[in-house]
């Protein structure tokens, strides 16, 4: 399946997602953390641009220090960041992409995971930054304790959306393949919609009994949870930090 059609609409509604657009809130308050962690690496200014900006909740955060772009596979998503927030966004294959000026950081929050050929991916984002630019992800660590326990159980494996799982040996060696220097990779938590979280254990959960609870959970709340979020760290999400070498 190409991805602009396993990456449609209705993975951010029905899919995968219970509904994107409704967890903003609980998104920024991630986005606003990755911010300070990039600032803490030295990225605080210049062209930025996010591969895999769904609707662009990240960029609309990081407007306020950086001069952002960002590139989408998915049609539906793009318009509504353009319409709604006047960003600046493509839909296109980040890899035949090309501008006419680089960029200083390069995104790609919980992305690398879905791609085919990430390593393509990663040199694409190399040849269109600066020297010395910075590149920004986060992705499952299969190498955490928790993936170690759970094994094929992982909550991160769940083809057909994700493909490729990273230690932080692999993505460091990925990186260091592709011409970057790792500058620092760290366990991350995040803020969790609750309505999303029960939406995820019904599609996901590894006893049909979780799945049927779940789904019950959420019929019956409805709107009760909207906007509720909890704040999650199972030591299994890596924010890498890298720099064109």
């Amino acid at each position: 399946m190409p991805p602009g059609e396993l990456y449609g609409e209705e993975y951010f509604s029905r899919d995968e997602y219970l509904d994107y657009k409704s967890q903003y809130p609980t998104l920024a308050r991630n986005f606003d953390r990755y911010l300070q962690l990039m600032r803490q690496h030295g990225a605080g200014e210049g062209r930025l641009l996010e591969v895999g900006s769904a609707y662009g909740f990240f960029l609309i955060e990081a407007r306020r220090f950086f001069e952002v772009e960002g590139i989408d596979v998915c049609a539906e998503a793009i318009a509504y960041g353009r319409e709604q927030f006047g960003l600046n966004l493509y839909c296109a294959d980040f890899r035949e992409f090309e501008t006419t000026r680089p960029y200083n950081v390069v995104c790609m929050w919980d992305t690398i995971e879905h791609l085919f050929h990430p390593r393509e991916y990663l040199a694409r984002a190399r040849d269109l930054l600066v020297e010395g630019g910075h590149l920004f992800l986060t992705t499952g660590d299969i190498g955490s304790l928790l993936a170690r326990l759970r094994g094929r159980k992982w909550r991160q494996i769940h083809p057909p959306t994700h493909l490729h799982y990273f230690s932080q040996a692999t993505i460091r060696h990925l990186l260091e393949r592709t011409g970057f220097r790792v500058m620092g990779i760290r366990r991350v938590g995040t803020y969790r919609d609750i309505n999303n979280m029960l939406h995820g254990l019904s599609l996901f959960g590894r006893r049909q009994f979780v799945r049927w609870i779940a789904k019950k959970l959420v019929d019956r709340t409805g709107q009760r949870w909207a906007h509720r979020h909890l704040y999650v760290n199972l030591f299994d999400i890596m924010f890498v930090g890298g720099r064109k070498a």
